[in-house]
């Protein structure tokens, strides 16, 4: 029967979901564009265009693109593998090629490449790791690329000129990390290392020779550390240093124009004003406005003044000049660790120091960094992540009032994800940075300080999926891991009676690159349902937590706990978390006892390691499976053992040793049958895979083929026997392992079968006859069939839906490039097609509770998102939305449908269906409503 081509999305009920549809469409806006890196405007003399370097989400290659200046095109010049560039660093375009900095091969690696991609140059040098490529720092001026790096203890100017010639033209013997470097009338001032003079400010033009030390401010070896070089009103490059080679008396203000004459004390006398230790300096007209936390000054060189602004401690997190004034942020204490941040500005008067707006109260703050365009000033603010205090990034604009500061991270309905620092900087007179908008996804975006933010180019213009898995139920929720393209990767629920889909926390909150939106954090994050909730690690700040579903409330039990061993053959795939009486088994890694196995019965009292099982190391505790109620067993690598516990450190013993060239796959399920659990092993001697059954007192290998309990398709139960799929004699076989652990095949396979299901204690699965493909069942030690599935070759998925049903699955998409789906009870009356989805889709993970089937589904309009396939069918269903896409809705009395339909929909009710007033039926989209008998 088939019921219809095309199904699009999400509904909600106030009584019941039913039949089969999209659960909620979760994933929003198109594909993301992952930068990888980019050209930095600042330190940059040429802004005709920007070097990016991307790659849309899920792919592989590296695009190098050009940004134009006027933003209308983002060129994708050529691509790149990470075979062959390593790690990128950084980019840069000059005279018309691309320079890409990378660690590639233990080495930091330049490569020159001219627009079609082609190699001009490489040059390569030893770097111990892709950290120290992080030291980086470029510069260009109207003749010159210049980059510092530092490696092996050692530190390095170079530059690079329009023909691609590269010179050295500073090292230093010594790490010297160079921050204090700024690109200022066509030369780098930075702070260098000179062998006889020590650290002193330096100043390079990119020729060769031209770099050289400007003065040593004090002779000897004593470090001036110079920095904070800003150009004055009269062309003097003005910087802080020390004057005698001690912090005891702070900085002084130098000044220089470009010669070791000219670079002098700015300062009537080296004595002048103690106590200075400067962290940015800014001009407002003559005088000099000095940021030297816990004060703001404004020196006046003229009569050699300084003035503290307000004459009191402040907490100043940046300043910038703009306009003839310096506009800076202090954070006022609020109490209760509460910070309000406050934009102001000065002319360098007492009376011209004014507060302008708050721009937002939050905790753990730092100011990101600051712009300035023709049109005022961007002020990115950042504050450190904690599960009590979530990082955030937050976005202002101002034009130096009140009613013009804006927060642009929630501007026009436009939210950005708050949770990304990528800013280029100011180019063509816009702001440009790397973050999410609606409808978009995560890509480049431009803001120029009024308006709202603009997609420099939509480049990811795919359909994002939310990726549903890890679906486990705890209370009256199903719960499960997707991403909405906003927040990250996140633990949602559903409620079974309602319906309702929301997010349940909001763990990822700040990272850099943000890869895809989906998947930020590298570990993945571990449950164990227990009645009325569940454990879990979280995935940032490392507690682990209990959380109870009836009162929506969660408590730390212990902070550090790490289940994720670094260097465990399997610490990847280690299933580290299993519920045990309410209480929970899992592996921490701790000082000084490494990886071992704990306990908790939910309490931080309560929460134990306990045995050292290796005490010279870590043992690796995987597998936790509870074999009735007062035993558990897990294995062990180091000693390799089984044990059992009773969640006690008394009642935890070593059962049996294994040989040294076994290793169990660690995010195996293992099957429980009469006090036995049964394990798959793999045999590094031989590369099969291997049986074990282990009980509370011994533990043995299973003879005869292999039981595949991790193997896709997996081993089933019927009454005290478990059957699989495996081969024989170069044939597949259905296999059984008895009740008294004896494996013996059952019966050979004339074709290829899907996997197996239980339903009401028998075995059943797909087998093509013929050209048809039909469903069998096992009799004793042969097989029937039992009803004709579909008329041609397909290959079937089978779903166990409970004991008494299954769905079957699969694909025609040779002639009608459809998916098909059909429900089946083990009868031929009872096996009917309940839907069909055009396309070439595809199901993902399943998972089954309540009578209802949840799973993970792909289609070309919403890509992969939560599905759900209910067979209890309700009494009444109430459908109260609509949006996207729709789908099939039993009932086995009435459906109301209180909201206008989109799309094809189908209402199939035992008794009545009510299409209430204002309800909007398109002539031109199909629509079916059938009174008839619940299918379910």
């Amino acid at each position: 029967m088939r019921l219809f081509t095309t199904i699009l999305a999400f509904s909600l009920f106030s009584l019941s979901l039913s039949a089969q549809h999209l659960l909620k469409d979760i994933g929003a806006g198109n594909g993301n564009t992952e930068v990888i890196a980019f050209e930095s405007t600042e330190n940059n003399v040429s802004t005709d265009s920007l070097a990016v370097v991307f790659r849309n989400e899920g792919a592989y290659n590296y695009q190098i693109g050009l940004l134009s200046a006027a933003q209308d095109s983002l060129i994708n010049a050529f691509e790149v593998t990470s075979y062959d560039i390593g790690e990128i660093k950084s980019i840069h375009y000059f005279k018309g090629s691309f320079y890409i900095f990378s660690f590639h091969n233990n080495s930091r690696l330049l490569t020159r490449y001219d627009m079609s991609g082609s190699v001009l140059f490489t040059d390569s040098r030893p770097a111990n790791n892709a950290q120290e490529v992080e030291f980086i720092r470029i510069f260009e001026n109207s003749s010159y690329l210049m980059f510092f790096e530092s490696y092996n203890n050692m530190s390095f100017f170079l530059s690079i000129n329009a023909s691609g010639s590269l010179f050295i033209n500073y090292q230093s013997n010594d790490f010297v990390f160079i921050q204090n470097a700024s690109l200022i009338s066509e030369k780098v001032f930075f702070n260098g290392n000179h062998p006889t003079y020590s650290e002193e400010p330096y100043v390079a033009d990119g020729s060769y020779g031209g770099t050289f030390p400007l003065k040593d401010l004090k002779a000897g070896l004593y470090n001036s550390h110079p920095g904070n070089f800003t150009k004055g009103p009269d062309d003097l490059i003005y910087f802080t240093a020390l004057s005698d080679g001690s912090a005891d008396n702070g900085y002084k203000v130098f000044h220089t124009d470009g010669t070791t004459s000219g670079t002098n004390l700015t300062f009537n006398n080296p004595s002048d004003h103690p106590g200075l230790y400067p962290s940015s300096m800014q001009f407002t007209g003559a005088k000099l406005i000095i940021q030297s936390n816990p004060r703001l000054f404004a020196y006046d060189k003229s009569n050699n003044s300084l003035v503290d602004l307000f004459g009191r401690d402040v907490n100043i997190l940046g300043q910038i000049a703009y306009s003839g004034q310096v506009y800076f942020v202090l954070a006022e204490d609020l109490g209760a660790g509460v910070y309000q941040i406050d934009l102001w500005k000065t002319n360098g008067t007492i009376a011209g120091t004014t507060f302008i707006k708050n721009l937002i109260q939050q905790t753990s703050f730092s100011l990101g960094r600051f712009w300035a365009n023709t049109q005022g000033i961007f002020i990115q603010i950042k504050n450190n992540n904690s599960v009590s205090y979530p990082s955030q990034v937050k976005y202002f604009f101002s034009d130096g009032t009140a009613i013009g500061t804006k927060n642009l991270s929630e501007q026009n309905n436009q939210m950005l994800s708050q949770s990304t620092e990528m800013a280029f900087g100011i180019f063509d007179d816009k702001l440009i940075i790397r973050d999410y908008l609606p409808l978009y996804g995560f890509e480049i975006l431009s803001h120029g300080g009024t308006g709202s933010w603009q997609v420099v180019r939509d480049v990811n213009q795919n359909i994002f999926g939310s990726n549903p898995g890890v679906f486990f139920n705890a209370g009256d929720k199903v719960f499960f891991m997707a991403s909405d393209n906003l927040h990250g990767r996140e633990l949602w629920q559903t409620d079974l009676t309602s319906g309702t889909v929301s997010p349940l926390f909001d763990w990822v909150k700040f990272n850099t690159h943000f890869t895809d939106g989906n998947s930020p954090q590298q570990s993945r994050t571990d449950f164990a349902a227990i009645e009325d909730g569940f454990y879990y690690v979280h995935p940032i700040d490392q507690q682990l937590i209990k959380y109870q579903v009836s009162t929506n409330s969660q408590s730390v039990i212990r902070d550090n706990v790490f289940t994720m061993a670094c260097c465990s053959p399997n610490a990847f795939l280690q299933r580290s978390l299993a519920a045990f009486n309410n209480g929970l088994l899992f592996s921490n890694e701790s000082y000084p006892f490494g990886a071992e196995p704990w306990y908790s019965d939910g309490t931080a009292g309560g929460t134990i390691m306990l045995t050292d099982a290796n005490a010279s190391g870590s043992s690796f505790p995987a597998v936790f499976t509870q074999l009735n109620a007062s035993t558990s067993i897990f294995v062990t690598e180091n000693p390799k053992a089984f044990w059992k516990t009773n969640g006690t450190p008394a009642g935890t013993q070593m059962i049996s040793y294994y040989p040294s060239d076994i290793y169990f796959y660690s995010d195996q399920k293992p099957l429980i049958r009469q006090g036995k659990a049964y394990l798959t092993a793999v045999n590094f001697s031989t590369g099969n895979n291997e049986s074990w059954s282990i009980g509370e007192s011994s533990a043995q290998k299973l003879n005869g083929e292999a039981l595949p309990i991790l193997a896709n398709p997996a081993a089933v139960v019927s009454g005290n026997s478990f059957f699989y799929l495996g081969v024989n004699a170069n044939q597949q076989t259905i296999f059984e392992l008895t009740e008294s652990d004896v494996i013996q095949p059952v019966v050979n396979l004339p074709a290829y079968g899907s996997n197996l299901v239980s339903i009401n204690n028998e075995i059943y699965f797909c087998m093509s006859d013929l050209g048809e493909t039909w469903l069998y069942k096992l009799a004793g030690s042969s097989i029937t069939k039992v009803t004709k599935i579909f008329s041609s070759l397909v290959y079937c998925r089978m779903y166990p839906l409970g004991n008494s049903k299954c769905l079957i699955q699969f694909s025609h998409f040779t002639d009608t490039n459809q998916n098909h789906f059909v429900l089946s009870d083990g009868t031929d009356a009872g096996t009917q097609e309940i839907f069909v989805h055009d396309g070439n889709n595809y199901m993902g993970e399943t998972f089954f509770a309540d009578n209802k089937l949840f799973f993970n589904y792909t289609t070309e309009s919403s890509g992969s998102e939560p599905w759900i396939l209910d067979i209890s069918c309700p009494n009444d269903v109430i459908i109260t939305s609509l949006s996207q896409e729709s789908g099939r809705y039993d009932s086995g009395n009435k459906i109301v449908l209180n909201t206008q339909v989109k799309n094809k929909t189908e209402l199939n009710a035992s008794n009545k269906i009510e299409l209430n007033p204002g309800t909007l039926i398109p002539g031109e989209k199909p629509f079916k409503a059938e009174i008839r008998n619940c299918e379910f």
